[in-house]
């Protein structure tokens, strides 16, 4: 696919043809010295951890890349930041790139996290009074208190994520490129990166590595499937991970879209109205609307912030709308800790029913489903629906929450089955029994 005919609207901001990188692979450790003398030569063959990638991301678009281990999503992305020079083909990028890949990789370790984020940014381009303006924020973002002054080799795997994360959502990048960075940080800075990289894609080019599928679909427009070195698929993010997810448990899955490999497989646009999730619907603020509080308890009114699952609770939402501005619908959604809705709900609050003083109250009860072990977050909203979505209030991590299940887990939804089972025995007959795991 040539870069300047790749027909769409769009310009390319990377664009890769024929692209290979290999490795020489060297049976003794001495066949390497005798080579670089010149003395002997063809005692390496050539591994090819890329071959004849030939693919065009637009300026805009957000790009997930899966594929098993060692099939080259790594080494694509260090080919597209620059790190490493490609064997053959063509690479080319247009923008500042801000690249977060190996943890630490890109940190020296005796400077300290102030003295990396001013060698970072000027990397990349910043000039040092917009890098000194910068610093606080930056500073802020990584929240690793006095660390931020002390060298970089006294860090978690945890705190230099926090570090090269708030580096790069500073420095104006044209594109990003994030490989497995929110494999470590706790739930709270996961859902803090997850906000940037939705806010990101509004005006740059994402291209996004993780071996978490449904963090993909959630996050990425296409997706890149990448198979011992290959391109297999290229296409619609949602159809690409169910083709992989199949692949990966040898299930083929039907579908009528066929994946073209290198290429795309475009669908017929949707002609019915589209419904925009409201952690995308865009937020804009009034002062008039507003979110006094949020507690989430149990059934006698006592705030809870460990939970087993399974629960009978009750959100209360508290909040003020001091002028007209029709109904408004206060809602919240259950989050994961890479901020993915698993579930929402909302109840409409009419100006006309509100107390004078523009004071309103929601509760909401509900029985939370089995979850596994982990953080979990609540973000309440009001939001205007009609004509188009508008968010008017969001507030994302207003309650935290910890679920420890009495029993292990196993998947997202631990839904307790009942069982009734009989076992055929040779020696000493039948028997039956009742099995409920979560009794």
């Amino acid at each position: 696919m040539s870069c300047e005919k790749a027909g769409e609207d769009a310009p390319a901001a990377i664009c890769c043809e024929g692209v290979g990188k290999a490795y020489t692979i060297y049976s003794q450790p001495q066949d390497r010295l005798w080579e670089w003398l010149g003395w002997h030569s063809g005692h390496g063959h050539p591994f090819w951890a890329l071959r004849d990638i030939s693919v065009t991301i637009r300026r805009g678009e957000t790009v997930g890349i899966v594929g098993r281990n060692g099939s080259g999503k790594s080494t694509l992305l260090q080919l597209v930041a620059g790190v490493i020079r490609p064997t053959e083909g063509r690479l080319t990028t247009s923008g500042r790139i801000g690249a977060l890949l190996e943890l630490g990789s890109c940190f020296n370790q005796e400077f300290t996290g102030r003295e990396n984020v001013r060698l970072g940014a000027s990397v990349l381009g910043l000039n040092p009074d917009t890098i000194e303006a910068r610093i606080p924020d930056i500073a802020h973002f990584a929240d690793i208190g006095p660390f931020f002054d002390r060298p970089v080799r006294l860090y978690s795997s945890g705190m230099q994520a926090r570090l090269a994360f708030a580096l790069v959502s500073h420095v104006d990048a044209d594109i990003l490129i994030v490989d497995e960075a929110l494999a470590v940080g706790d739930a709270a800075f996961a859902q803090k990166c997850m906000r940037f990289l939705r806010a990101f894609r509004e005006r740059g080019t994402l291209c996004f590595v993780s071996h978490d599928i449904a963090a993909v679909i959630n996050l990425c427009d296409s997706a890149l499937w990448l198979e011992k070195g290959a391109v297999r698929a290229f296409d619609k993010a949602r159809l690409v991970c169910r083709e992989y997810a199949a692949a990966t448990c040898q299930k083929p899955v039907r579908q009528q879209e066929a994946l073209s490999s290198g290429g795309r497989s475009r669908l017929p646009a949707s002609t019915g109205h589209v419904f925009v999730p409201w952690l995308d619907t865009p937020v804009q603020s009034r002062p008039d609307c507003t979110i006094t509080s949020v507690d989430l308890c149990d059934d006698q009114g006592a705030s809870l912030r460990m939970l087993r699952g399974g629960e009978r609770l009750r959100l209360l939402l508290a909040g003020r709308i001091i002028r007209e501005v029709g109904t408004v619908l206060a809602g919240f959604i259950l989050k994961d800790r890479l901020g993915q809705a698993l579930f929402a709900s909302g109840a409409p609050v009419n100006f006309d029913v509100v107390s004078e003083s523009g004071r309103f109250e929601v509760e909401f009860e509900f029985d939370l489903p089995a979850l596994r072990a982990g953080n979990f977050s609540l973000t309440a909203l009001l939001i205007a629906e009609w004509p188009d979505p508008v968010v008017y209030v969001r507030l994302d991590e207003c309650v935290v929450v910890r679920v420890d299940p009495t029993q292990i887990t196993h998947g997202l939804l631990p839904i307790p089955v009942v069982t009734e089972y009989t076992i055929i025995q040779t020696k000493h007959g039948s028997k039956a029994g009742r099995y409920e795991p979560f009794s």
